[in-house]
């Protein structure tokens, strides 16, 4: 595999918004400002939303989001949300919860976003999967989210791999092979 870039050469730091009663002000004065940045430099936003989706989404679909693409970081939410989060261009990243027994929503989302728009992530050293969750995460982890992953929608483990790499490397615009 070819040496990847440096991080800081592809994307800006996550975007987020943590709040359960979301204001559109708050929310761009805190930095909240999908598309920007993003767009200037024609890197791809990355976005952690939890508990404002409503709001986040408004703003993404204003900013036109589909302009830079973008991946919901550590993905949380249910499948309507992540159909709304497809039809702006954005790709679904899973991290660890997916594979918690309490996970409700997040098994259903696993099956239904297509292959082609799903990736996987450690949100190390947070969100740790099964069987490590309450320790800090590690990026070696990743491999048994996307296990739990290819189990919940019945795939090759090793062939969803391959996607799920082929995925980041067209979201985030590098070459890998």
């Amino acid at each position: 595999m070819s040496a990847l870039p440096e991080p800081s050469d592809r994307v800006t730091p996550p975007l987020g918004s943590h709040y359960v009663d979301p204001d559109r002000t708050c929310m761009r004065l805190l930095g909240f400002d999908p598309g920007g940045k993003e767009r200037l430099c024609g890197k791809p936003a990355v976005l952690h939303v939890r508990d404002a989706h409503d709001e986040a989404l408004a703003i993404l679909a204003e900013e036109r989001v589909r302009d830079v693409g973008g991946v919901m970081h550590c993905f949380s939410a249910d499948v309507a949300v992540a159909r709304r989060c497809l039809d702006l261009g954005l790709f679904i990243s899973l991290a660890g919860p997916v594979t918690y027994k309490n996970a409700r929503a997040l098994p259903d989302v696993a099956r239904f976003v297509p292959e082609d728009r799903l990736v996987v992530e450690t949100d190390c050293p947070y969100l740790p999967p099964e069987p490590h969750r309450g320790r800090r995460n590690e990026p070696a982890h990743v491999t048994l989210t996307a296990t739990r992953v290819a189990e919940l929608r019945g795939a090759d483990p090793d062939a969803l791999a391959e996607a799920m790499t082929a995925n980041a490397a067209r979201l985030f615009r590098v070459a890998v092979g």
